[in-house]
């Protein structure tokens, strides 16, 4: 238990760190901002698409990195790829934009669950409760 809330309080500290500091690359926005926003919805997205996740995976014994991360993808680039294919519909926009801020979205969503999987490690609590044949 005390790993599953370290978890959630470590996970998404370095994708939003990492994007602040890309991000202060560009000069256009302060860094703490940058981190503020990014950890704040990456919180977000944790409360609401990962611990139920957590909970339906460890219900059916998928415990692998790929499907968190694929998870974690998915959960944080389509809703942004919908928003803003929607925006572009209503107004002019180029096409490559929303695939690009997307993608980046989800490399963010991604990292913040295989940081979480690696915090918990899944596959060595199902490991452990698996009874030995000896």
């Amino acid at each position: 238990m005390k790993r599953l809330a370290l978890a959630f309080l470590v996970a998404p500290v370095l994708p939003a760190m990492a994007q602040a500091w890309i991000t202060n690359l560009a000069g256009e926005y302060h860094p703490l901002a940058i981190f503020i926003v990014i950890c704040g919805a990456l919180y977000s997205l944790q409360l609401i698409v990962g611990v139920p996740a957590y909970l339906i995976f460890r219900r059916v014994k998928q415990a692998h990195l790929w499907a968190y991360a694929l998870l974690g993808f998915g959960a944080a680039a389509v809703p942004l790829l919908c928003m803003f294919l929607y925006l572009c519909a209503t107004r002019e926009c180029r096409l490559a934009e929303p695939f690009r801020a997307s993608f980046q979205a989800g490399l963010l969503g991604a990292t913040t669950a295989a940081t979480f999987w690696l915090i918990v490690r899944p596959d060595r609590v199902a490991l452990r409760s698996i009874p030995s044949s000896d």
